[in-house]
């Protein structure tokens, strides 16, 4: 039975001590006072299998922020000598020691968290993700589609976590918006770098991304008229905020809906003809 994780479990035997879930080889016990009325044996029950405040297995009804392995958000509602605690959902908090932070936590504030076990099996929070988040491997590809989460930013772009696994940024160039740390996005790997380090995109890469691109800037021009005021010459920033594309894959939708004679280049913008 895996710790930290919903598990959908028969009921086998009812007691005073509370509901014991599994079976003879694999069990957890939920107690009395979280044991719904009219139980009977057989009965299935989706719980989430932690640690109580002895240490001890225990299952629960209650619902936390996320299993092992997740990145949420969550508020610091108390410290002790060794650490913060968050609140993410279940009776016991969920303790987060000095050396797993990112910096010194305290009270009050709403941090991004890795939930992970630690050497005893018990849950326990990770705030500084580089400890965490691992190098590409082998099953990644350039042109996946990837769940991102923003945990935070730098001089170039925004760090994502990516699939909760690695680590990787968007660009400035690619960025339309300003993001927060813990939004969820979907993205894409554009590169994979020799240093291990993964570059971004919010868009499809490669053929898929071209034609996306050119899908975007079709139904612009729809949505205009059959006319938008950008060009070659246009500055980045504009292109991005108006289509949220770069300029460079503006750049390759235009050249293709031109050779297929769907668009005319004019000295202000671009008309589209098969309308």
């Amino acid at each position: 039975m895996r710790i930290g994780r919903f598990h959908t479990l028969p009921v086998w035997t009812i007691g005073s001590a509370g509901v014991l879930l599994g079976n003879r080889h694999d069990h957890v016990i939920l107690p009395a006072h979280e044991a719904p009325p009219g139980l009977s044996k057989g009965d299935q029950l989706r719980v989430f299998v932690t640690t109580d405040s002895e240490d001890e297995l225990t299952a629960t009804l209650h619902q936390p922020a996320g299993e092992v392995g997740d990145l949420v958000m969550l508020p610091i509602v108390d410290g002790n000598d060794h650490g913060v605690f968050a609140h993410w959902g279940l009776p016991k908090d969920l303790f987060i020691p000095w050396k797993h932070q990112h910096q010194r936590l305290v009270p009050g504030d709403k941090v991004l968290v890795y939930i992970a076990l630690d050497n005893a099996d018990r849950p326990v929070g990770w705030t500084k993700l580089v400890d965490i988040l691992a190098a590409p491997t082998d099953d990644l590809q350039v042109g996946q589609e990837v769940s991102l989460v923003v945990y935070g930013y730098n001089d170039v772009g925004v760090l994502c976590a990516v699939d909760n696994r690695w680590s990787g940024i968007l660009y400035t160039d690619q960025l339309h918006g300003r993001y927060r740390v813990g939004e969820a996005l979907t993205g894409y790997v554009e590169r994979i770098r020799d240093n291990d380090k993964l570059d971004l995109s919010l868009v499809p890469v490669g053929r898929a991304g071209t034609e996306h691109a050119t899908d975007v800037l079709l139904e612009a021009l729809d949505a205009s008229g059959g006319f938008l005021p950008l060009t070659d010459k246009s500055p980045p920033d504009q292109i991005r905020r108006r289509l949220g594309l770069s300029k460079k894959q503006f750049k390759k939708a235009v050249g293709g809906l031109y050779k297929a004679r769907r668009i005319r280049l004019e000295d202000d913008g671009i008309r589209r003809l098969d309308r």
